[in-house]
């Protein structure tokens, strides 16, 4: 058997209808890294006997097996699988629209889970992995000068199978988002061209265990998710710092647009968290910023709608 290479990975997702129950995918993405599968504790078994002679466990037992991992790779309007992270992050979407179809995104406290297949290559004649009850714990959006935006998905599962081989699900044509591609952020009236971008939505899942199962039951919440934005500027004025020491609050918005293709977020009510702006040296001073996304029983902290030419954001 030939030694295994990363070269032609690739992760595929199908959406379930009952948590837990696989599925077969139905859309793939490129990949740049993944470190999801199953992955097995053994406890040692531990008893004042020793081995008779010695205070050593004479054995151990399975005690959990977590499903959980990262899937990095290029975010795209289309062709990157980028809808379907969105709605597993975000939980309610809707399509309007005759193409371009604009598909919005909103938080819903409900998640639907999905099965996830790490094709990891045709190289080499290993097995590909997949996992199922797959609930999207931590997505996160990034983007820096002179590069191509990167998302970064963690799951938390809730079963798998024995690794084989199976048949990738073929790629669709990718239309990446590009630093270029950036609007200037909008903010309590103000307009700023940013430098870099992370957006991250943290649903704050854990395992919930019982008696009868290494693996965990359908994932739940273990504190209030958060949306927020981190993002790093050059200084032009004091007015960040300003509403950081006022508690302003104020939606944030900014879009990357690709002719037709676009991708909007809005982070509502958002209040700056965190404001820092060092000077180390004589020359640009930059400002890092954080924003926090709030609810109001109307807008729920965050909007995102990716407008591209699939009629089902679940094809994007």
């Amino acid at each position: 058997m030939g030694i295994q290479i990363g070269a032609k990975a690739q992760v595929s997702i199908g959406f379930e209808s009952t948590p837990g129950t696989a599925v077969s995918t139905t859309v793939a993405t490129r990949i740049s890294s993944t470190g999801i599968q199953r992955k097995a504790t053994h406890e040692a078994l531990k008893t004042l006997s020793g081995d008779g002679t010695v205070a050593i466990a004479s054995d151990s037992f399975l005690s959990t097996i977590d499903i959980d991992g990262p899937i990095k790779g290029p975010a795209g309007y289309q062709g990157s699988a980028l809808g379907s992270l969105l709605e597993l992050a975000m939980g309610a979407k809707s399509t309007s629209g005759s193409g371009p179809y604009d598909h919005a995104f909103t938080l819903a406290q409900s998640q639907l889970t999905a099965t996830i297949a790490v094709e990891r290559g045709s190289l080499g004649g290993l097995g590909d992995e997949v996992v199922n009850g797959c609930k999207l714990n931590r997505l996160t959006l990034s983007c820096d000068t002179g590069k191509a935006m990167e998302f970064e998905a963690s799951f938390l599962g809730m079963g798998g199978a024995d690794r084989t081989g199976s048949s990738p699900t073929a790629l669709a044509t990718l239309y990446p988002v590009i630093h270029s591609h950036a609007g200037q952020m909008s903010f309590n009236s103000a307009n700023y061209k940013l430098s870099k971008f992370k957006l991250t939505i943290d649903r704050k899942l854990q395992r919930v265990d019982e008696l009868g199962s290494a693996y965990s039951a359908e994932p739940m919440a273990s504190d209030d998710l958060e949306v927020s934005l981190d993002l790093e500027l050059v200084a032009r004025s004091d007015d960040l710092l300003a509403a950081n020491l006022a508690g302003t609050q104020s939606d944030a918005a900014i879009t990357f647009s690709d002719g037709t293709r676009s991708l909007a977020i809005t982070l509502h009510n958002a209040k700056i968290v965190q404001y820092s702006d060092p000077i180390s040296s004589v020359g640009v001073v930059t400002q890092q910023v954080t924003l926090r996304g709030h609810g109001d029983g109307t807008k729920h902290g965050l909007g995102i709608t990716l407008t591209n030419g699939n009629s089902s954001s679940r094809g994007s």
